[in-house]
């Protein structure tokens, strides 16, 4: 276990040749970034931009670093997007379609273009919407339907996308050859009920993780969904209520799976030979798990924080 900073939340974080960059949340609820040359000691960033609230994702990617978060109102959240080059000095970047609410949820660097994810409007109207830039500067909006997108991920020779609607909850997957057009097709029925949270390649096939819904209990199971090609889905572990599997990654011959309860305790699922089972919780961490990451120096990390309000990164075992 790493210890970025008191106080401090660790959403998401992400490693380059340039060094390693942790975003989350800070002193009285502030954004915040922490930055590290090894991924051990860890040391705040100071004058970011402003306005600004929470941050929940960074990547490696465009000029070096891409950093999304949410100006919460009254009414919705207000996305926006920072770059940096080095993860020191960060510079905002003019999203169209911010100032209407809305999320950024997921973050896709390519080559020649970088791909945003979320939803895009304020929460009674929002649709699942995708950015596009080719220079991380200038973005052009896609609106998609439904009402949010999640994860997009790299599948061959196209883009695999997840998300879908909140009420009632049901999974969506997009698929796209180049970022810039988006098809959803049929709602897979294996994932009617689905509020999808996560995509990964693990094993040779997608794996996406969230919460099987109960309208009737208002309460979801954590839930593992894997398919071969996007479009046939196979309920690979339904477990019992209440929480979401909000992140998944896989780590040697294995992979591992983090779901925060309702009771604000992290549980852990592993991967063996292609089957899914509940591990029990993170020895030694009283915290929240939040979101999974690969780094090249190690390996699969994990980002929350400590009961005592300790913001951290967490590396499991290997197999």
């Amino acid at each position: 276990m790493i210890e970025v900073a008191n106080p401090g939340f660790v959403a998401s974080v992400a490693e380059s040749d340039k060094g390693w960059v942790a975003v989350g949340t800070g002193e009285a609820g502030k954004p915040a970034i922490w930055r590290s040359e090894d991924g051990e000691a860890w040391e705040p960033v100071r004058n970011l931009p402003a306005p600004a609230g929470p941050l929940g994702r960074v990547v490696a990617g465009g000029p070096g670093f891409i950093a999304s978060g949410s100006i919460s109102s009254t009414d919705f959240g207000t996305p926006f997007v920072w770059t940096s080059a080095d993860g020191t000095s960060w510079s905002k970047v003019t999203l169209p379609g911010a100032e209407e609410g809305g999320s950024i949820l997921g973050i896709l660097p390519l080559a020649g273009h970088v791909v945003l994810a979320g939803s895009s409007g304020p929460p009674d109207t929002s649709q699942a919407a995708v950015w596009i830039s080719p220079d991380s500067t200038t973005w052009t909006r896609l609106l998609l339907g439904g009402d949010f997108a999640d994860q997009p991920l790299v599948v061959g020779d196209r883009l695999v996308m997840i998300g879908g609607a909140r009420d009632p909850r049901r999974g969506r997957v997009w698929t796209s050859a180049d970022g810039a057009t988006w098809s959803a097709g049929e709602d897979p029925p294996e994932l009617a009920g689905a509020y999808l949270w996560d995509l990964e390649m693990i094993g040779g096939k997608l794996v996406a993780s969230g919460a099987n819904w109960n309208e009737e209990t208002s309460h979801g199971s954590p839930a593992i969904w894997t398919s071969p090609d996007g479009a046939a889905w196979t309920l690979a572990y339904d477990g019992p209520c209440c929480g979401i599997i909000q992140g998944i990654g896989s780590s040697g011959a294995g992979a591992w799976g983090f779901s925060l309860t309702e009771a604000q305790t992290t549980v852990v699922y592993q991967m063996t030979g292609g089957s899914w089972t509940l591990a029990g919780m993170i020895e030694g961490f009283d915290g929240d798990a939040w979101r999974v990451a690969q780094t090249t120096t190690l390996g699969l990390v994990v980002t929350g924080r400590k009961a005592n309000g300790t913001g951290v990164i967490l590396v499991p075992p290997s197999h």
